[in-house]
């Protein structure tokens, strides 16, 4: 240890002794001095629980900050003491001065170790062990109800109301043939002709599959390969699906599942998507793949059409769970959700807009933007809460990424042109802020 770290570290020990004094005398003041400027903004400052004194352990350097283990001892003969346990307390400095960051330490304390235990252990213990960290956590402005939900509890199955049907589909074989050798690997790459030639009221099937295969989905092998050379899509992308939009507003490029949808309203020049967007908004989609190829939803559709039935109830206890406990385990601790749940009107139609530009786009804009592996190790830090604002029309289209909240602000009357890809989000979380409404032909929005 450098003496430069020495004298860091005897400073930070010193900062957090005089938190855990002034705690213990109640001294909110002194307190409040000693602490980042997030924690004191969080609102949860509280004084240090009855019968109990502090042992300050052995420092370790990590990085940026400094971590400084403290055990709470309780003092015999006291009644009600909670008992012994020990805080990862997270001392950063702050204007050229250590603090203490509270909200870094619960998440350590909740997020790690602790966490694992709760569910090694039964549930009445489970409960008694979250009392004590309750009690321990009083001494440092929070409570293990500041922690955001364990994740890992959303269903892992899928509700027969949640799996929609498949329309009939015919393969386009120039492109099947072309994105197959892109990925290295079997890729179907089909269309719902049927639905396609209905919406147009055409019955130029033939010609319209031979225009698709030879000029409009022409440069597809291209642009896949080029997504692969970097974002291995080889036994993760079952298939490409491209089906009929119920009218322009609802087209749309998204993934279902293990298969990426383009969702197309032909009669309209402006309802299909040019390949210099889709080599702009493609890799954000993708990054949301999983893993492996999801074999429970095979053979239905998760993404609903406009014309069905989505509950916010669904939404709220299924998709949106599943969704989240993803983009835990890509940070490697649980993100916390938040919504205005009670200030929704019309709870089906939000659900649907939901469904296709909520929480789905920001798995796939924190993948996209993790790719970089600096970045990924800076979400991991930071990221702590993704909010979604209900807006009250497409000029009010809004996101932004500041104190680790990723705020989108979603106009779900707009659809497409109200919400955000991925490749937005993955902007948003590198540094830039979207305002405004989005263009007609989904290429640009308003970055400052």
């Amino acid at each position: 240890m450098s003496a430069s770290t020495e004298s860091d570290t005897r400073a930070a020990v010193a900062v957090l002794k005089r938190f855990l004094d002034a705690s213990l005398r109640k001294d909110e003041a002194e307190m409040k001095a000693c602490l980042t400027r997030r924690t004191l903004e969080s609102g949860q400052l509280k004084a240090g629980p009855e019968g109990v004194t502090f042992e300050v352990g052995e420092p370790a350097v990590e990085a940026e900050i400094i971590v400084v283990p403290v055990k709470g001892v309780p003092i015999e003969n006291v009644e009600g003491a909670p008992p012994e346990m020990v805080l990862p307390c997270v001392m950063m400095r702050e204007d050229g001065d250590w603090k203490l960051d509270m909200i870094a330490t619960m998440e350590r304390m909740m997020g790690g170790g602790m966490a694992a235990a709760f569910e090694q252990i039964g549930s009445a213990m489970g409960e008694a062990m979250k009392g004590v960290g309750d009690a321990m956590a009083s001494a440092f402005g929070t409570s293990s109800a500041d922690a955001p939900p364990n994740w890992d509890e959303a269903p892992g199955d899928y509700a027969p109301e949640e799996l929609y049907a498949l329309p009939e589909r015919v393969p386009l074989p120039k492109t099947q043939a072309a994105v197959s050798a892109a990925v290295g690997s079997p890729v179907p790459v089909e269309v719902a002709i049927d639905d396609i030639m209905k919406k147009m009221g055409s019955d130029e099937r033939d010609g319209m599959l031979t225009w698709m295969d030879d000029s409009l989905f022409a440069g597809y092998g291209g642009i896949f390969g080029a997504i692969h050379s970097y974002l291995p899509l080889n036994g993760r992308l079952r298939g490409v699906r491209i089906e009929a939009a119920e009218w322009h507003d609802d087209r749309m490029v998204a993934l279902d599942g293990s298969d990426v949808v383009f969702r197309l309203h032909f009669p309209e020049n402006s309802g299909f998507y040019s390949d210099g967007w889709v080599t702009w908004a493609l890799p954000g989609v993708l990054s949301g793949l999983p893993a492996t190829i999801d074999a429970a939803a095979a053979g239905h559709r998760l993404l609903p059409r406009k014309d069905e039935t989505v509950t916010l109830e669904l939404y709220r206890k299924r998709t949106l769970p599943r969704t989240m406990r993803k983009i835990s385990a890509l940070i490697g601790r649980p993100v916390r959700f938040e919504m205005d749940w009670d200030g929704i009107y019309d709870g089906e139609f939000t659900a649907r807009a939901l469904s296709w530009f909520g929480v789905n786009r920001v798995l796939g804009g924190i993948a996209r933007s993790s790719l970089a592996p600096e970045r990924l190790e800076a979400h991991r830090r930071e990221l702590k809460t993704i909010r979604i604002v209900l807006a009250g029309g497409r000029d009010e289209r809004a996101a932004k990424y500041e104190g680790g909240v990723l705020e989108l602000s979603i106009d779900v009357s707009s659809w497409e042109h109200g919400g955000f890809y991925e490749s937005d989000i993955a902007a948003v979380l590198d540094g830039q802020t979207i305002t405004g409404t989005i263009a007609v032909d989904g290429s640009t929005s308003v970055v400052q």
